[in-house]
């Protein structure tokens, strides 16, 4: 269990909830919004790729941001804040979303994926930056490095891109870490070690003493799957933007997966239950250890609300009244909706996620005006993160 934060615990105790961003989610009554000189700002950062690139953007992807209000309005665009670097073979072609983390006050960490070009286009990367947030929310970040990753081919193995047939796709993504008992724990999108072809998609799980690693993979916290005559059988081909939480004495793993990822043999086996899925679920796991095995939250593991919200690769963030929101991709508009109208009911062990009324929230603006796009750019996989006040 992480431990709650009083005065005089541990430091071990006070890294564990800074860096951890909350993401132990308390059951304690709900507490008064802060004072308005407590309110907070928020990084956004983003994946975008030109419009006019030859070929499927995402192929030349890099990483935009804003600086948002607490109101969740845009104060200024950032451009471009992480590029491919032609001349470090892992992000040399395409970065890959991730997730930032708070060491202190003004110390930020990006946990970001990379790539490089053909013929290793699909060969996935994981590494870091380090920034210091200055005054007026300014970011000097560092140049990034490279995680050492120890052991991927005990438990993990490449799999066959369905779209890309010429390609072997070493998934290695989606960094996700959380600081707990004196280790980093690190989530990440993956491929299992197993027979099932091309359905390998898991959440992978590494292990490091220091947060810059070097880390040890350990076995999936998750694999999902299903047998059949045949034996195991995967359900997804990928699990995409993965997050852990700990509420009621469980952890919960969330993650996304594009419908047209799943392996129709599970659908069927759902039946009248298969009409829930859709590109937007948000798949919801559990366990009493971080490590796992993680088990399906339900018949159907979806969150509730999720399937029929139109976004991609939801997260979680909190707003400055301290409940969480649900942002990602617009599937429709192909623009990002860090709007705040998504919000995450969360009162029991099923989180629920419900589009509300603008207007009976405090310092939301109107969400048709916080669909954030880009002109020229396609844009997607968003990180929100809430700033020190």
């Amino acid at each position: 269990m992480i431990p709650q934060l009083d005065q005089g615990r541990s430091e071990a105790a006070t890294l564990e909830q800074l860096f951890n961003h909350d993401i132990s989610i308390q059951t304690t009554p709900h507490q008064p919004a802060p004072s308005q000189a407590a309110l907070s700002k928020y990084l956004l950062l983003y994946l975008q790729g030109g419009k006019d690139l030859e070929g499927v953007p995402w192929q030349r992807g890099e990483m935009g941001g804003a600086i948002l209000d607490e109101d969740l309005s845009v104060i200024k665009d950032l451009d471009a804040v992480f590029q491919p670097d032609r001349d470090d073979y892992w992000r040399s072609s395409r970065l890959l979303a991730g997730s930032l983390r708070l060491v202190n006050e003004n110390s930020l960490y990006f946990f970001y994926g990379g790539s490089p070009d053909r013929p290793n286009l699909l060969h996935e990367y994981i590494g870091f930056c380090k920034g210091i947030i200055r005054d007026n929310h300014e970011i000097d970040w560092q140049a990034p490095q490279l995680i050492e990753f120890l052991d991927w081919e005990k438990y993990y193995d490449y799999s066959d891109h369905p779209l890309m047939p010429d390609q072997r796709h070493r998934q290695l993504r989606d960094p996700f870490p959380i600081f707990h008992e004196g280790k980093y724990w690190m989530f990440l999108s993956a491929a299992a070690k197993t027979n099932s072809q091309p359905k390998k998609g898991c959440i992978g799980l590494a292990v490091a003493d220091q947060l810059e690693g070097p880390y040890t993979l350990l076995p999936p916290a998750l694999f999902p799957h299903f047998m059949t005559d045949e034996g195991e059988q995967g359900l997804f081909y990928e699990c995409e933007r993965s997050q852990v939480y700990y509420k009621g004495g469980m952890w919960h793993m969330f993650f996304s997966v594009m419908k047209q990822h799943v392996n129709p043999r599970w659908l069927e086996q759902l039946g009248d239950d298969a009409a829930s899925i859709t590109d937007s679920s948000l798949y919801h796991f559990v366990s009493p250890q971080i490590n796992g095995p993680y088990q399906p939250a339900g018949v159907v593991p979806v969150v509730k609300g999720s399937s029929e919200s139109n976004l991609y690769a939801i997260n979680f963030e909190r707003n400055n009244q301290e409940d969480f929101i649900a942002y990602g991709l617009n599937l429709e508009m192909q623009e990002l909706d860090v709007s705040g109208q998504w919000k995450v009911l969360w009162d029991n062990d099923y989180p629920e996620i419900k589009k509300v009324s603008p207007s009976g929230q405090q310092s939301v603006a109107d969400p048709s005006s916080l669909l954030y796009g880009r002109e020229g750019y396609c844009i997607w996989d968003a990180i929100l993160f809430k700033l020190p006040a």
